[in-house]
């Protein structure tokens, strides 16, 4: 683990701010167990490029990169500290005001994840990518507002020694709005050339 980061911190009264700026990284990392039961993921880099303030009760996210073997992710928003949220729980996450958005390598994390992306043996990915956002924000009124897409494109892969290539497979636009019964779609819109 290495890091190229600086760790400034201020004190105003009772109020005590951390922050921290620069490149987080990593060679070799390995991870096996909790959400990878199935698969040992091993990554040849990760790097994490961070701009980050710690309050006494929130995490400001002014910018947080993450680059490894499987792709590239990005975040800015906030999260609250107190109480402290379970980052573990989707729903917890969607409720905080934050961005995110990615790309990934659909070959590689085919090759890493086939155990719990239910990959079947017969199929092997070669080729792909899979791009999503994410957002969630309160509007005027106070409701919060979640939109975001998911899509995969260019797939290549080889099942039972055949080559298959699907340029825009699928993808997923949604809108909804937050309730205390769960989410309400407003808007979800599916297109997928595999039924074409």
């Amino acid at each position: 683990l290495q890091a190229d980061a600086k760790l400034e911190t201020r004190t105003e009264g009772n109020h005590v701010t951390q922050t921290l700026t620069g490149t987080i990284s990593a060679n070799q990392l390995e991870i096996q167990g909790g959400k990878f039961q199935k698969d040992h993921l091993r990554l040849a880099r990760v790097t994490i490029p961070c701009d980050l303030t710690l309050h006494n009760n929130r995490l400001d996210i002014r910018s947080l990169q993450l680059d490894c073997d499987l792709g590239q992710l990005t975040a800015q928003g906030t999260l609250p500290l107190s109480p402290l949220p379970a980052l573990g729980d989707p729903m917890t996450l969607m409720r905080q005001n934050i961005q995110v958005t990615g790309k990934f390598d659909i070959a590689a994390l085919g090759r890493q994840l086939p155990g719990t992306l239910s990959i079947n043996p017969e199929t092997q990915l070669t080729g792909g990518t899979l791009d999503f956002s994410w957002t969630s924000n309160l509007d005027q009124q106070r409701q919060r507002i979640l939109s975001g897409f998911l899509q995969a494109r260019d797939i290549v892969a080889n099942y039972r020694g055949q080559p298959v290539k699907w340029s825009a497979p699928w993808s997923i636009v949604f809108d909804a709005k937050d309730s205390q019964s769960g989410p309400v779609i407003e808007k979800l819109q599916v297109n997928t050339n595999f039924l074409q």
